[in-house]
């Protein structure tokens, strides 16, 4: 447990309150928001803590040991502060959050509730349920490779090897067909292509939103491209694109479709359930050289 300060200690034993609470989010290209539970804004390091998001604490439990500690924030979403387009850009991903109690009175008096990574974010309509996620998280984050039949590489990174600029394209946005559909204009490419693929918008309003491809098809002679989030705001027809290709980490895709079976980065001769669970049988053969994965 964090030691108050004598300055806090004294503004909590008082018997009028004049405790608030302060969040000041840090994303990783350095831009610092500040919001508070309080009526009026409080400078905090520099940051001032805006009121005007209407931010509250949401649940909050903490983990015994090394487990990982969770807290939520809730608030509305504005454009001078969470903006619903940064947050669909991903430019709040990874943000560090520092969840303060303060004196309005004084905000050098002040204590530190809780310090962690921004992690889920749901959007209702204009307000949004932030998830704060404690410094023991990073605990529970896989280091190391998996034993298993895919391939946990990323297409193009340096354990594939594989080149990306054969497998990518621009493309021209056609029209928006529903929340998270786009149907592309003067694409030259096969069907399924850009499946598990990424892209990005190169120009327009929404220029620098990355999305990632769930699906590719051409319907009546029209590529089709099913996102796995909605499209980007402010996407409009007529704004380019790049398109990169994807990559299902299967052992046959690896070899047949990009020929890069020596980085293959998974087990594909591991044993599956069916050989690890069988017994000997009377007649077969059961030399140890037979196994279905």
């Amino acid at each position: 447990m964090r030691p108050l300060s004598p300055a806090f200690a004294s503004a909590a034993a008082r018997e009028a309150s004049t405790l608030a609470t302060c969040w000041i989010v840090t994303r990783r290209d350095g831009v610092h928001l500040g919001f508070t539970a309080h009526d009026r804004p409080i400078l905090l390091d520099g940051v001032t803590c805006q009121p005007h998001l209407g931010a509250d604490t949401g649940a909050q439990e903490g983990g015994e040991g090394l487990a990982p500690s969770t807290a939520e924030i809730l608030g509305a979403l504005d454009a001078a502060g969470l903006d619903a387009a940064d947050l669909s850009a991903g430019l709040y991903d990874g943000a560090t959050v520092e969840t303060w109690r303060v004196d309005w009175t004084e905000p050098e008096a002040r204590h530190l509730l809780m310090s962690g990574t921004l992690g889920e974010v749901v959007r209702d309509g204009a307000t949004f349920r932030a998830e704060v996620r404690g410094p023991a998280a990073a605990l529970s984050v896989p280091v190391g490779r998996l034993y298993q039949h895919l391939c946990d590489a990323d297409l193009g990174d340096a354990r594939c090897g594989v080149d990306l600029a054969p497998h990518s394209a621009t493309a021209t946005l056609a029209r928006l067909d529903g929340a998270a559909r786009i149907v592309l204009a003067d694409l030259a490419a096969a069907p399924g292509a850009f499946a598990r693929g990424r892209l990005v918008v190169s120009g327009g309003e929404a220029v620098g939103a990355l999305r990632h491809i769930r699906a590719h098809r051409v319907v009546a002679g029209e590529h089709v491209l099913d996102l796995w989030e909605g499209a980007p705001g402010g996407l409009a027809p007529g704004d380019p694109l790049d398109l990169v290709g994807g990559c299902d980490k299967t052992f046959a895709t690896c070899r047949d479709r990009f020929a890069n079976l020596l980085n293959f980065r998974g087990f594909p001769h591991m044993p599956g359930t069916d050989w690890i669970t069988s017994y000997p049988v009377k007649g077969d053969r059961n030399d140890g050289t037979r196994r279905t994965g």
